[in-house]
């Protein structure tokens, strides 16, 4: 994959992620969620499956905003909303971590 250009990492990432789910009326709303994670710092990192849900990380300089799919479908209707701070409830200190150890399978971002 050639690199994306600035501001757009998380959106191909993201994009790529969700082309292995069913789509979603909300892929949308995750995708522009995405940008504004990337704009405020927080660059896409990985993913692992968590039973039949899938679990997200974007890591910033000194935080993690992490959450399911679900949590991050629940976040960007809220910032579609107006609420430009909805995706604070995901955001881990570094080091948190949310839900079980990710499998040595987990797909990983540099």
């Amino acid at each position: 994959m050639s690199p994306s250009p600035p501001g757009q990492r998380n959106r191909a990432l993201l994009d790529a992620l969700l082309s292995t789910r069913p789509p979603h009326p909300d892929n949308g709303a995750l995708i522009a969620l995405a940008d504004t994670l990337e704009a405020q710092g927080y660059l896409f990192s990985g993913w692992t499956i968590d039973g039949p849900g899938v679990q997200v990380r974007f890591h910033g300089t000194e935080n993690t905003v992490a959450g399911s799919l679900l949590e991050l479908r629940a976040a960007a209707r809220g910032l579609a909303a107006g609420d430009s701070t909805a995706w604070h409830a995901l955001v881990l200190q570094d080091g948190a971590s949310r839900g079980p150890t990710p499998p040595p399978s987990s797909e990983s971002f540099p």
